[in-house]
């Protein structure tokens, strides 16, 4: 399997430059954005936008969100696409197995989607964090900011691959590509606002959701790959 990780690493580079420079800017301009809103709020309460981690939560969900679809659109082209309808046919007859092909393109796209998403967001959050320190923003100690920003850039990656290949089992459950994107669009709507909330959470429960997103994100890759591995033509 690592000689097809390698492969599949050497094949699908080209096809995550759109994702990088997608995450650089979008990120990038809702931090400036968010940034714009909570410093010209002329209300009194203390809301998300008049922190620093509040703002860079806000703008990490925005990336987080788009990186999902975006993710979920090129893993139907690189991965969804040679596994449903017809095109199944053609997997029975790669060398080493349908599944150790498999794990091969996943492990080459999480690994991807990882270094074009981590990253990027964690170093503009740190950026963000020194453009504003003298702007008048609630700020808390540098080390402080660096551990959430840490744990949240860390669920955010996580969370965004796991919804990527849930929505991966849904469009090969169906046998349909669109059927994984429009799966992301309701995921992210219902769940992708939980991301902002973690800057108010503590350290340790943010941990401990870490922790369960890693065993979810494990148990939904064997569960695609289990339907990868027993999936019948005939069937379809």
């Amino acid at each position: 399997m690592l000689n097809q990780s390698n492969y599949e690493l050497k094949r699908n580079k080209k096809h995550f430059s759109g994702l990088l420079w997608t995450n650089i800017i979008v990120h990038f301009s809702f931090l400036i954005f968010f940034s714009l809103v909570g410093r010209f709020d002329s209300s009194e309460s203390q809301t998300i936008l008049n922190s620093s981690t509040g703002v860079m939560a806000l703008a990490t969900t925005v990336t987080f969100s788009v990186a999902v679809v975006y993710g979920v659109v090129l893993f139907n082209r690189l991965l969804l696409n040679y596994y449903i309808k017809q095109a199944r046919e053609k997997t029975y007859l790669f060398p080493g197995g349908r599944l150790s092909i498999f794990w091969g393109k996943v492990c080459a796209l999480c690994t991807y989607f990882v270094f074009n998403f981590f990253p990027v967001v964690l170093f503009e959050n740190f950026i963000f964090y020194f453009i504003v320190n003298a702007s008048g923003f609630a700020m808390i100690s540098f080390l402080s900011y660096v551990f959430k920003v840490m744990l949240i850039v860390i669920f955010s990656t996580l969370f965004s691959l796991a919804i990527i290949l849930l929505s991966q089992l849904f469009g090969q459950i169906l046998q349909s590509s669109n059927t994984s994107v429009v799966a992301s669009v309701i995921l992210v709507s219902v769940v992708g606002n939980f991301v902002a909330l973690l800057y108010q959470i503590n350290n340790f429960i943010i941990i401990l959701i870490i922790l369960i997103t890693l065993v979810v994100l494990t148990i939904i890759s064997k569960i695609l790959a289990n339907r990868i591995q027993k999936d019948d033509v005939i069937e379809g």
